[in-house]
């Protein structure tokens, strides 16, 4: 954890700019059944109420200003794994959550320009390991993920730059992204008295779909 206690105050704010981050994490795990069967659950978040400062010339005279720009992180994984004679399994959860609110302002640019940025994605994955008539050995995996991503909001006019005094108005950073993929891998070994011999199959199938927005108003 960290916070602005003991922090001097920037020359061009007004105001000692606010600062508070914290990190926590914790875990859990253990068998489900003895020797045949564990799990394992961790969580993490990270909070960050960071600030910038802006320093601008504008219309109405100097501007200065603080910007809070909050940012947020959450990660969970799970995992669950179970041994047999023949087989070895294991299945295992993978989620984030990220957002951050006015990036892009500070300095010249006013509180306007910023905009918000989110990211969130799942993972999911199944692995099987397995010993067959005691010389095959098969590894089969698939690993499947879904992301979802923006940066800013539509604009319906127009941004104000004035160079080297202030840049105002909405800004025209705009863009969605949504990306889905699988990824499936079957390989075997076979051990020869003089040879191990390896073959496998594999593919990656993928969905992927953008919108650009930007600079449009």
């Amino acid at each position: 954890a960290r916070n602005s206690v003991f922090d001097s105050k920037n020359f061009f704010a007004p105001a000692k700019p606010a600062m508070d981050r914290l990190m926590t994490d914790g875990n859990l795990s253990g068998p489900i059944v003895r020797s045949r069967s564990s799990y394992y659950v961790n969580a993490e978040h990270y909070r960050n109420n960071d600030s910038s400062v802006v320093n601008a010339r504008t219309l109405d005279g100097p501007l200065q200003q603080n910007i809070l720009m909050p940012e947020r992180r959450t990660r969970v994984l799970g995992r669950y794994e179970s041994k047999g004679e023949v087989h070895q399994t294991s299945i295992q959860y993978g989620w984030l959550h990220q957002s951050e609110q006015n990036r892009g302002a500070g300095g010249l640019k006013l509180a306007e320009q910023g905009v918000p940025s989110s990211v969130v994605s799942h993972r999911v994955q199944f692995s099987d390991r397995a010993l067959l008539a005691g010389k095959l050995l098969n590894d089969f995996r698939v690993v499947g993920q879904w992301e979802s991503a923006g940066r800013g909001a539509a604009s319906d006019a127009p941004a104000i730059h004035v160079q080297g005094a202030f840049t105002g108005g909405p800004s025209q950073t705009y863009w969605v992204r949504r990306e889905s993929s699988m990824r499936i891998q079957d390989s075997a070994s076979v051990a020869l008295p003089k040879h191990t011999l390896r073959f496998g199959v594999e593919g990656r199938p993928g969905f992927y779909n953008s919108m650009e927005g930007s600079q449009f108003a």
